[in-house]
């Protein structure tokens, strides 16, 4: 049942994640931020796969791929023609923070097979 839980969760974040995306890249101008815009939805992408892949299990590479997404996100110009997305970014971290907390409580949360 908590497998579920997570499961559920992860999808919320990960939603979140991709809404966040968008509001940036429209408060940015889509034409000026195509680069960040491709890139961040293929490092999401990325972290997708890797969470299906490993199944919420043996995360390491996963959150080695979060680190590298915040670190995107963080490389972005917070001073755009139409105002700051400095709040935007904010946001955007912190959701991908809270997906990494879900996936580390998944991973401690799973059973482990001992071997007699």
């Amino acid at each position: 049942m908590k497998d579920g839980y997570y499961d559920t969760l992860i999808q919320m974040d990960i939603r979140t994640m991709e809404d966040a995306i968008i509001e940036i890249f429209d408060r940015n101008g889509r034409n000026n931020a195509g680069r960040y815009l491709q890139t961040l939805e293929g490092k999401l992408q990325q972290i997708q796969r890797s969470i299906k892949i490993e199944n919420g299990n043996g995360a390491m590479k996963v959150i080695n791929e979060i680190e590298d997404f915040i670190s995107e996100v963080q490389s972005i110009t917070d001073d755009v023609g139409n105002g700051l997305l400095e709040e935007e970014k904010k946001f955007l971290i912190n959701t991908v923070k809270q997906l990494q907390a879900v996936l580390e409580k998944k991973s401690n949360s799973t059973p482990t097979i001992s071997q007699p």
